[in-house]
């Protein structure tokens, strides 16, 4: 038996002390008497809340990644190409690749004959901080099919996601064996001890689904198919993730109902025709599976709804997602509430994009003020589910907490207890389970080294899992 005493915090309301028998808490109270033969973990400054969830994890990507080059300090490709000059290739090989992931430049991405002249033979590939674009080394590019390949390196929009999709199938089973473990010790020092684990294929859901019990988190796995019909045969009870319905406001290929700001014109890219996006939905839906999309601009967001309204006569359609949802605003989170959508959101980006001088600013102009409406769409009832989308930006569900409290638009912040939802009831909610922590329910939990502010992040210290206590730092 454990007995923990202190502040333990929950969405709705604190108590101050906590009995674990097994794996199930039994007592949840404000009483500080301590029962005969438990031991006792007293918090102090200390603070226990649930284990939270990250809901949108690009799961091996993100495990892969953490083996490559961070070029995350990287704006200007002057800066980029000297740092490359610098790098060691052998030290940031993924198979025999040299990736670099997380550059966010304010002017172009490096073409191949300048990679090429840094790394040789060496094959490099460069993936903007979005995910959304890419440029390849000529090495890099005799690994694609020649109808992939190109001039300048470049690809953006559905060429860099052919071209990323093919480059992974090169990796073999032990090399995503390892990428899982990684992002799982990850996930669990950040406190995200339930993770919505997105994979691009069959076979790596395959892979995934044999290790997963293995792991220290808890997955519910998408795959990122069409392919009704091989999902169904997984036992699965949802699909997708990230299939995309458009691209990103970084790479302008988000798609939207206006121009971009600075791309007058330019309104992006839809990647699929109604016709056969109706017949995914309609094939999924005789299945019983569950759609989770990418749509990050009004004109995606729009066709997702139009063909979802088309589908189910204007029903609900309950657990069916619209992933990032970034640009959704006015009518649109009204037909998403009607609909009974789930928004999975990413805070984070408000706080790397957001606000009147970010880049959501730069494409949209006076639109940024629209996106990422968590409050509104809080007042519309519609269940909003808080992720990281990993390796976007790092799997955090505690900083996303914070980030929602801070959203640098005033009038869609949420209140403590809605961005502690987003994290941990709400996703709860939507697999179905009961939220962890809980009497009568089980016994996980994470220990924070503070209590949340308006913009400080805590901590995370510990994990609770039952009556063990697992310190992370």
């Amino acid at each position: 038996m454990l007995t923990i005493i202190g502040k333990i915090r929950y969405p709705e309301q604190t108590f101050g002390r906590i009995i674990i028998k097994g794996n199930k808490v039994v007592e949840l109270d404000d009483s500080h008497e301590l029962p005969e033969n438990s031991d006792v973990l007293e918090l102090g400054e200390k603070v226990l809340i649930p284990a939270l969830t990250d809901c949108h994890v690009h799961f091996f990507q993100t495990g892969l990644y953490l083996g490559a080059l961070n070029l995350g300090d990287m704006r200007i490709k002057a800066e980029l190409i000297q740092k490359l000059r610098s790098t060691d290739p052998t030290k940031n090989l993924i198979g025999e690749i040299l990736w670099g992931y997380d550059y966010d430049p304010i002017d172009s991405m490096p073409t191949a004959d300048e990679l090429t002249d840094i790394f040789g033979d060496i094959p490099v590939v460069i993936r903007r901080a979005d995910g959304h674009s890419c440029s390849l080394s000529h090495a890099a590019m005799k690994l694609l099919p020649g109808r992939l390949r190109n001039e300048n390196g470049i690809y953006l929009g559905k060429s860099n996601e052919l071209v990323i999709e093919h480059l992974f199938t090169l990796l073999d089973e032990e090399t995503l064996k390892d990428a899982a473990k990684k992002v799982s010790d990850f996930a669990v020092k950040a406190g995200a001890l339930f993770v919505h684990a997105l994979v691009p294929n069959i076979r790596w859901a395959k892979v995934l689904m044999a290790i997963e019990d293995s792991l220290p988190i808890k997955l519910t796995i998408f795959v990122e198919t069409t392919d009704v019909a091989s999902v169904a045969e997984l036992g699965l009870k949802q699909i997708g993730g990230c299939i995309l319905l458009d691209g990103s406001f970084g790479s302008r290929t988000a798609a939207l109902s206006k121009p971009y700001a600075d791309a007058p014109e330019n309104r992006g890219i839809l990647y699929f025709l109604d016709d056969r996006l109706y017949q995914f939905f309609m094939d999924a839906r005789a299945k019983g599976l569950r759609v989770a999309m990418h749509a990050i601009g009004d004109a995606a967001i729009e066709q997702y709804l139009r063909v979802a309204e088309k589908v189910s006569g204007g029903a609900p359609l309950h657990g069916w997602r619209i992933e990032h949802a970034e640009l959704a605003h006015g009518e649109l989170l009204e037909r998403i509430a009607r609909l009974s959508l789930t928004l999975s959101v990413q805070p984070a980006f408000e706080a790397r994009w957001g606000g009147p001088n970010g880049m959501y600013a730069k494409r949209l102009g006076d639109r940024w003020r629209q996106t990422n409406q968590f409050r509104r769409a809080r007042e519309l009832g519609i269940n909003l589910i808080g992720g990281s989308d990993s390796y976007i930006t790092p799997i955090d569900p505690v900083g996303g907490i914070v980030a929602a409290l801070a959203h640098p638009n005033d009038e869609q912040k949420l209140e403590f207890s809605e961005a502690m939802e987003m994290f941990s009831d709400a996703p709860a909610r939507w697999e179905g389970r009961k939220p962890p922590l809980r009497k009568g329910s089980e016994a996980l939990g994470i220990i924070l080294d503070s209590d949340f502010g308006e913009t400080e992040k805590p901590k995370v210290m510990g994990v609770v899992r039952g009556e063990r206590v697992e310190w992370v730092y």
